[in-house]
């Protein structure tokens, strides 16, 4: 079982159809650290949330770091949570 401790979450606004943007970035800079993802007309939030899921989850800055997941139009980041180990 995976636990992760949520440092934050962010929910993006539909963008729906009417969008005037045909391709444009959308991007979250974690620790100096800046990732995007590319949206355009008709691309919905959950389309924009998973794809900045995905670029945070495949930067080498934040592996084993920080994990991002997306449910709906949420991002969710946070970092793993480490059992303790006994020590004997």
């Amino acid at each position: 079982m995976r636990i992760v401790l949520v440092i934050m979450a962010i929910t993006l606004p539909d963008v729906g159809t009417g969008s005037l943007c045909n391709s444009c970035d959308v991007s979250v800079t974690i620790n100096a650290n800046t990732v995007s993802t590319t949206y355009g007309q008709g691309t919905t939030a959950t389309q924009v949330a998973a794809g900045l899921a995905n670029a945070i989850n495949g930067h080498s800055a934040f592996a084993g770091v920080i994990v991002a997941g997306a449910s709906g139009s949420t991002v969710t980041v946070g970092g793993p949570v480490v059992a303790p180990q006994n020590v004997t």
